[in-house]
């Protein structure tokens, strides 16, 4: 899964290996919110059902 592997911080999404930290990719600047692992497959599995 994108961005369990390492940083990626470029685009907005990391791993710091007990969670995952989203932010704005527009807004380097902007807060993270960090989710749990299980939290960030359900929201990619949400997100890809479109």
């Amino acid at each position: 899964m994108p961005g369990r592997a390492g940083p990626v911080a470029d685009r907005g999404v990391r791993a710091s290996g007990v969670a995952i930290h989203v932010r704005d990719s527009k807004d380097q600047l902007s807060p993270e919110l960090a989710l749990s692992p299980a939290a960030w497959d359900d929201f990619v599995s949400y997100a890809v059902q479109g």
